[in-house]
């Protein structure tokens, strides 16, 4: 594989596809997940859990499978299960539909600073304020903001640009198969200067887990795809009470509508 992603060092490499750093788990005092994220289903069956969850700060629905290309006829790099080029990743977000819910997109992504990208820079591609780069918190890049602020994981460098330990995917959150052994695809093209021989108009953005990197790679290159969708999609789960708290709840209401009577009557 030939992906391009920033690395450590801030350059722009091809590198092969990384095994993940560390052992993902669901972590619920790291990050904002369990206050920002509404468990959704999407089959109708409330006992299997959740099919999806609502990001209350992005105004967005999350697929709870993370690696949407993982067995489907769009994974065809043989090394890299759910790996996908972009046009079969948009194909494949646009044909998806769970339940009945259709109208699911890739994640999107867009300038910091609300006006133009900011590209990397040796100075400073590790503080957060470039698009190119790392620690990227805002909620303009859909990927980095659920993983750095919803997850609360951490770049392979700090906003100094030290190295600092933890990094890559830590915390998964609710969610399955989040992976740190390769990258995700964002739904927008990479486009700086089209006279610029090292940024070709056939560079799409990407997130890379593994590193808390922004970056791009060529769109037929093989990249993983988490479907979102845009609003609140899906029905809220709630707590089905067991058999004997049912049993109490039925009682108080009994106690209660008998006491209503005799105020009545008397």
């Amino acid at each position: 594989m030939n992906l391009f992603a920033l690395t450590r060092l801030g350059l722009l490499l091809a590198g092969g596809c990384v095994t993940a750093l560390v052992q993902a788990q669901s972590l619920p005092t790291q990050g904002t997940w369990t206050t920002t994220l509404q468990a959704r289903d999407l089959d109708g069956n409330f006992a299997n859990g959740a099919e999806a969850y609502y990001d209350t700060v992005l105004k967005i629905t999350w697929l709870a499978n993370a690696d949407l290309g993982l067995g489907s006829a769009y994974a065809n790099f043989e090394d890299q299960p759910g790996a996908v080029t972009w046009a079969d990743a948009k194909t494949l977000v646009a044909d998806f539909n769970l339940g009945g819910v259709t109208g699911w997109r890739l994640p999107t992504v867009a300038p910091i600073n609300g006006e133009s990208f900011q590209y990397y820079d040796p100075n400073d591609y590790w503080t957060g304020q470039r698009d190119q780069g790392y620690n990227i918190v805002s909620p303009n890049s859909e990927l980095a903001h659920m993983f750095h602020v919803t997850l609360g994981n951490k770049s392979i460098l700090d906003t100094s640009g030290n190295d600092q330990e933890g990094f890559g995917v830590s915390n998964q959150g609710p969610f399955s198969n989040l992976s740190s052994g390769n990258a995700y695809w964002f739904g927008t093209r990479f486009l700086q200067n089209p006279d610029d021989p090292r940024y070709p108009q056939n560079r799409v953005w990407l997130f890379y887990p593994a590193f808390g990197s922004q970056g791009f790679a060529k769109d037929t290159n093989g990249l993983l795809v988490w479907a979102v969708h845009d609003g609140d999609v899906g029905t809220a789960l709630s707590p089905v009470p067991e058999p004997s708290s049912l049993a109490l709840m039925l009682a108080g209401l009994g106690g209660t509508l008998m006491l209503a009577r005799r105020r009545r009557r008397n």
